[in-house]
């Protein structure tokens, strides 16, 4: 079988990955930023956080980048899973993209790299516990370095619950491909919704700027069957952090659009939209405050029995449909 419970992060607690990254590490992929770029090979930008769609256009090698993101007082995060999974997918890439149905080989980096996406962006870091300003500078920079130590393991743990749950028989894939340019791209290119969701969960992978990839149950995927470019845009919306990216000026002025004052969409969701990462930090914080959340909950009990009713792993050589 594909061997998606494989121990990750496995310099931790030893020594650090044998080759480092550099200082400047992408956030999304700079051959992902490529494929939603225009014909001069560069994209439009909208900063989430005023709404605001700037006047210059930007290439793929100056955007959606920070620097020492991933590093630690233990390891490279990045040097030790990301890069090698972007590697491994960045060989299959174009023919995903050409294809209708992935052989094992191509679902496996397909499923190892979609895990990749949900975890390398700011969410973890932004859903973990964060400490008071004021304190002494030895102690300060003692907290930051526990806590990017933290926000790693959280990574790690994230990525093979995704592996896991996405690998499962239960678990299906949809393209969706337009004729022209639609789709968006931001700071946090993929976005899942909860396992609560009516209908089932759901991924949503936009690939290119014409195609995306919906995952999840059965009920999920027909849901989205006559899905349109601008729901997979509020979607993308919805969970970018500050960057929203497109081949044309025009594709941002629609997804603005769509979460304006005048948007087709439920004013609650907009709301949720509006706010960084679909609001989801800011929920996780409340709950934890209002301790709605029963103190004996096994959160990775809740998603093992999730991941289970989706079957079982797929085999190698299983295509992904």
């Amino acid at each position: 079988t594909l061997n998606y419970q494989r121990p990750l992060l496995a310099g931790k607690g030893r020594q650090m990955a044998e080759h480092r990254t550099g200082k400047r590490q992408h956030i999304v992929p700079q051959q992902m930023i490529r494929n939603f770029a225009g014909s001069d090979g560069k994209l439009s930008e909208m900063i989430k956080p005023e709404f605001r769609i700037g006047t210059r256009r930007r290439g793929p090698k100056g955007i959606l980048f920070q620097d020492d993101f991933y590093r630690d007082s233990v390891s490279d995060f990045d040097a030790e899973l990301l890069t090698p999974v972007e590697q491994k997918f960045a060989r299959v890439y174009p023919e995903v993209l050409k294809a209708s149905r992935l052989n094992g080989h191509q679902g496996a980096a397909f499923i190892d790299w979609v895990a990749a996406m949900l975890v390398r962006t700011q969410l973890i870091s932004a859903m973990m516990p964060t400490f008071p300003d004021g304190l002494p500078i030895p102690i300060a920079e003692q907290l930051r370095n526990a806590k990017k130590l933290l926000d790693n393991l959280g990574r790690s743990s994230l990525f093979t619950v995704y592996q896991d749950l996405f690998a499962r028989t239960g678990w299906r894939w949809k393209f969706m491909r337009f004729p022209q340019p639609c789709l968006v791209l931001t700071d946090h290119p993929v976005g899942i919704t909860s396992i609560f969701q009516e209908g089932g969960q759901m991924v949503v992978v936009p690939l290119a700027h014409n195609t995306a990839l919906i995952g999840g149950a059965r009920d999920a995927i027909e849901g989205m069957r006559d899905a349109t470019p601008l729901d997979l845009n509020f979607f993308s919306v919805a969970w970018a952090h500050r960057y929203i990216f497109a081949s044309d000026k025009a594709i941002l002025e629609a997804a603005h659009a769509a979460v304006g004052d005048k948007s087709p969409f439920p004013p609650k969701l907009v709301e949720a939209a509006r706010q960084p990462l679909f609001g989801a930090p800011q929920r996780m914080r409340e709950r934890m405050r209002s301790a709605s959340m029963p103190p004996n909950f096994d959160f990775g009990k809740a998603l093992r029995t999730h991941a289970e009713s989706f079957g079982r792993y797929k085999w190698e050589g299983d295509p992904v449909d």
